[in-house]
């Protein structure tokens, strides 16, 4: 398995893990596996795998490029929005004494497990809250992407930054010594 696939794999776990903790979607849609030796919540609900499959296939594509900088899952309504940002990825490495895995399955578990901590002291949600999953790049790649084909349905926005200062960042994740996640409140 190379680097990029176990990194595309650990953001899609945990963009799952984040949609069923903060019950963007009915739990019913939701069903209980194991990774890194954790239950973590996988979606039955096809039209939801499939956005997150071409997500995921545009994060590796990025990935690869090198041109992502940040995932992030927005969620919002029209009174409240939240952000949970996966965020410095060009710095992903696994260290060669690492070669069967155990080092980052470790941090990975810690991560979703701290995740699920974390998501407990935020605001509850209604159901009346969507989601969509944004990726943040170079403009390089932008111009690259939006001309191709597969990625014509996308929604490509020029990223502006608003009411930042308005935001209450709550750190998710220590354990990751290769990429920061955190969550902000709008």
């Amino acid at each position: 398995m190379s680097q990029i696939s176990i990194l595309t794999e650990f953001i899609e776990i945990y963009i799952t893990q984040i949609l069923y903790l903060r019950s963007i979607y009915p739990r019913q849609i939701f069903r209980k596996h194991k990774a890194y030796g954790l239950p973590v919540y996988c979606s039955i609900y096809p039209p939801l795998n499939e956005y997150l499959k071409e997500s995921i296939k545009a994060i590796e594509e990025l990935i690869n490029k090198g041109d992502l900088e940040t995932v992030e899952v927005l969620i919002y309504n029209e009174n409240h929005k939240e952000s949970f940002m996966i965020d410095k990825l060009k710095d992903f490495k696994i260290s060669d004494s690492d070669k069967y895995l155990m080092s980052i399955h470790e941090d990975f578990r810690k991560s979703i497990y701290e995740l699920e901590t974390k998501c407990k002291a935020l605001r509850k949600f209604s159901r009346s809250y969507k989601f969509k999953i944004l990726l943040h790049t170079k403009e390089k790649a932008y111009r690259h992407l939006s001309n191709e084909s597969k990625y014509q349905d996308f929604l490509w926005i020029k990223d502006s930054i608003e009411h930042e200062a308005e935001a209450e960042i709550l750190p998710i994740t220590s354990s990751l010594n290769f990429m920061s996640i955190y969550v902000k409140q709008f």
